[in-house]
């Protein structure tokens, strides 16, 4: 049951999203008359080992260009949503591209009350002892980057976060961790990041190659609670094996951090986005990386249904995937024998049909033998 309090602190952070959306809107009423607009607007049901069930809304804008296809669209996406364990979450985020592609600028606000359970730290922790943990968090992300050739950007980027943990259970297994950064901290950090794309899509895409790489320094004298620097690579690679219908996409992700790490930075290998079949919480440490491949495939006994009035299952398609990944204080403490993977298969529905936006549903089974689902929006990766 929503309480009074956190209703009203909910209701005034999605309101102050709306305000920024209304201001970003209006930034971009000179550049639609340029460009085809897509609206998107849907209530959203979702699923994770994460939250359980979430109910909210989404609202999204895409802004692509009518007469240069080698101009990538814009975006501006703003989300809200309540869980059945009591988290919420509101974010506003959008994506522009100015000055005829040279310039590349991204943004999000975010705002979380997240519950989640708190196994511990580490490769080796298990379901013996846990314990609810509240963080709440506040967050700010913005990039700028510019396009050095037709497909090589380099740019600075900044993030702000404030994260508290909330009602602290005096001798459990988190405040005897002893970890940093656990109420009341700053996250001020600089970055440089540098992204190589020739993917033909961002959304969807069934061809190219997709490289980042981001290094920021989080430090006293920009703001921070803690010094430490956190490098990070995300390696993409979509393989077209038939008439941009079959696709093979590949992906690897890793995370080093060194210095005081405050607990708001820790790594988790599970989620969503990567390694499917865990919570995001299960396996969370200083460092991480992280591996998954996923075959994606027309549904062609739900298209061989469709005629004039069922054209909607042509949008259909399917999904079938597989990662590992792991979790530990360095790079140099990564263990083979605590790896954790996990495979499973999917099913899409293409809400915008241009970009291929889809909605999805996936069935996942871990390391473990333990079966769940995730019911989301736009794919992991």
């Amino acid at each position: 049951m929503i309480t009074n309090r956190y209703f009203t602190v909910f209701t005034k952070k999605l309101f102050g999203l709306l305000t920024l959306s209304a201001v970003f809107l209006t930034a971009s009423v000179s550049h639609a008359q340029e460009t085809d607009i897509d609206m998107v607007a849907f209530p959203i049901i979702e699923s994770s080992p994460d939250t359980g069930f979430v109910l909210g809304a989404l609202g999204m804008l895409l802004f692509t260009p009518k007469d240069d296809s080698n101009l990538k669209s814009d975006e501006i996406e703003l989300m809200g949503w309540y869980s059945i364990r009591n988290q919420y979450e509101s974010e506003l985020s959008y994506k522009k591209h100015i000055a005829n592609g040279r310039f590349y600028n991204y943004g999000s606000f975010l705002t979380s009350y997240y519950p989640t359970v708190f196994y511990g730290t580490g490769s080796k922790t298990s379901n013996s002892e846990t314990e609810i943990i509240e963080p709440e968090t506040y967050s700010v992300v913005q990039g700028i980057v510019y396009s050095i050739s037709e497909n090589l950007y380099a740019g600075l980027n900044y993030r702000f976060i404030y994260f508290d943990v909330n009602n602290i259970k005096n001798g459990g297994i988190f405040e005897r961790e002893e970890l940093t950064g656990i109420t009341n901290t700053y996250v001020s950090s600089p970055g440089l990041t540098v992204i190589y794309d020739t993917r033909n899509s961002e959304y969807y895409p069934s061809q190219g190659f997709y490289a980042e790489f981001d290094f920021s320094v989080n430090n006293n004298m920009f703001g921070a609670s803690n010094n430490c620097t956190r490098t990070s690579v995300d390696l993409r690679h979509f393989l077209n094996i038939y008439k941009n219908e079959y696709i093979l996409g590949l992906q690897f992700k890793a995370v080093n951090q060194s210095g005081e790490i405050p607990f708001a930075l820790y790594e988790g290998i599970g989620g969503e986005e990567l390694l499917r079949g865990y919570p995001v919480s299960r396996y969370i440490d200083k460092c991480k990386y992280g591996a998954q491949t996923e075959f994606r495939y027309p549904l062609f006994f739900l298209h061989s249904l469709a005629s004039r009035n069922l054209s909607f299952l042509r949008n259909f398609s399917g999904a079938i995937f597989t990662g590992f990944g792991n979790v530990a204080p360095t790079i140099t403490d990564f263990k083979t024998k605590t790896t954790r993977f996990a495979y499973g298969i999917g099913i899409r529905y293409a809400v915008i049909e241009e970009e291929k936006i889809n909605l999805k549903i996936d069935f996942t089974m871990n390391r473990e033998n333990e079966f769940d689902f995730y019911i989301g929006f736009k794919e992991a990766f």
